[in-house]
């Protein structure tokens, strides 16, 4: 042991012998090593990114839904509707989009390029891969797309929303800033949105302004490698914070098996300058059953009695048109979302019996518990006008309406203005003007304070309103 010890010191200590006097005779060592040689198709690494803050300033108002105050059998219930007194005033510096975006690209001798991208949200306290997949694709024959990536129903709409600068409004941090009246579905992507689930996509090239694309998303609720388990309640992607299934602690959303969305669109400029996109998605999935709890009240309980059951819903079946018109500096846009009755409540079993509850499904504590509910549909109109190189004006207008039970909707009206100004290539100031304003209704809000009946700090909001004010700035690198 020792001997061999010896000798491998001896060779290390030879080795580094020759090398100093190869450097003192500034000579070059002739290397015993195979080195690998760079190929041409070696992929290059692209780093980029974004950062963007806004002072908001903003007063909204809340008319919450009262408890009932009469309890006497012999008058009706009488329902005390009271104003917030909370949140009047509004003032808050908003770390906005921060995101640092790594791509490695490279290209093989056949023409096929290949690219893995990871996006890192990088806020504070709420750091994380906000995607990350790998891409394949050759102008013949198309782009694929596989990991956490959005899929052709998001990458593939052509309405006003899309014009929109600013923070995106609607679809960029406002909503964190205002609390919808309960019931209110969120207007910029129809239910079944798989988000950045995990999936695959393929975009065709485009033929004669035509291209068609599809994506598969196994698990709607699943991300990246997280454990297989298609029983948990734990929440879907998308935009249904205003239709949900919901257990005590308002955790548990619909989720989606096998999630299926098609894209047929097509862009083409005329010889006269006029510019057209258009649009047409559909999304369709077999959607997960979940347990839910309901409240039959009673005369000895008011409040209710718990119901544990099992919800059957109704399958995803969505669909979404979009077009943009554009001449010169104007572009004009348009959407409609219609999400028929996916997701909502096709059957109620108790979990105890088996069969099906026709009085828990009347109480139960959640806004799809009337069968007669749809999913809501929704329409925006936008436009934007670019001035000159440095400034652009836009403005998107968004209404939502659902059924919630037989005569009973929500409804939600969004305006938003933005002016953009870049100074320089990589700097941008923005301000905005945002106007809100939704409305539940009766049948909603009893639902929603089934579901925190225990908890006597939450109450449905049955009316908001309210305008926020926000400027801002945004460095892309």
């Amino acid at each position: 042991m020792k001997k061999n010890l010896f000798l491998v010191a001896a060779v290390l200590t030879a080795g580094m012998s020759f090398q100093a006097m190869a450097e003192a005779n500034n000579e070059k060592p002739e290397e015993k090593s195979v080195k690998q040689e760079d190929s041409a198709g070696k992929p290059q690494l692209i780093i980029s990114g974004e950062a963007q803050v806004h002072p908001n300033f903003g007063k909204p108002h809340n008319t919450y839904y009262g408890k009932a105050v009469t309890k006497d059998k012999a008058e009706p219930e009488k329902i005390d509707y009271s104003k917030s007194d909370k949140d009047s005033t509004m003032t808050r510096i908003v770390a906005g989009e921060a995101d640092i975006d790594f791509k490695a690209v490279g290209k093989l001798d056949n023409g096929v390029k290949y690219m893995a991208e990871i996006d890192l949200d990088a806020m504070k306290d709420d750091t994380g891969v906000d995607k990350m997949y790998i891409s394949f694709s050759r102008d013949n024959l198309g782009t694929l797309h596989i990991g956490n990536v959005k899929g052709p129903d998001a990458k593939c709409i052509y309405s006003g929303q899309q014009l929109l600068g600013g923070t995106t409004g609607m679809d960029g941090t406002i909503p964190h800033s205002f609390d919808y009246a309960t019931g209110v579905i969120a207007p910029v992507y129809m239910i079944g949105y798989s988000s950045k689930a995990t999936k695959i996509s393929y975009y065709s090239p485009r033929f004669y302004g035509f291209q068609l694309s599809a994506s598969v998303t196994p698990d709607t609720k699943h991300h990246g490698h997280t454990d297989k388990n298609w029983h948990a309640g734990s929440a879907s992607n998308g935009n249904d914070n205003g239709m949900f299934l919901t257990k005590d602690r308002g955790d548990e959303k619909p989720s989606g098996r096998n999630n299926i969305a098609f894209a047929l669109t097509h862009v083409y400029e005329f010889q006269n300058g006029v510019r057209t996109k258009l649009s047409g998605i559909y999304v369709f999935e077999d959607t997960k059953n979940v347990d839910v709890t309901s409240y039959e009240r009673t005369e000895a309980n008011h409040d209710g009695d718990k119901i544990e059951a099992k919800a059957k819903l109704r399958n995803v079946s969505s669909y979404q048109l979009s077009a943009t018109v554009g001449y010169k500096k104007w572009d004009f846009g348009i959407g409609f979302i219609d999400n028929g009755r996916s997701r909502t409540l096709r059957s109620l079993k108790s979990m105890t019996t088996g069969k099906t509850d026709e009085q828990a499904m009347a109480n139960i504590g959640n806004f799809l518990g009337s069968t007669k509910a749809n999913a809501g549909k929704a329409w925006n109109i936008g436009a934007r006008y670019q001035v000159n190189d440095q400034l652009t004006l836009s403005g998107v207008f968004h209404h939502t309406k659902r059924k919630v039970d037989t005569n009973a909707y929500t409804r939600g009206n969004m305006l938003t203005l933005a002016a953009d100004y870049k100074i320089v290539d990589g700097l941008v100031l923005f301000a905005e003007i945002d106007y809100i304003k939704t409305k539940s209704c009766e049948e909603a809000c009893k639902r929603y304070n089934m579901i925190f009946n225990s908890d006597k700090k939450r109450n449905a909001i049955m009316k908001q309103h309210g305008e926020l004010f926000v400027i801002g700035a945004k460095v892309c690198f």
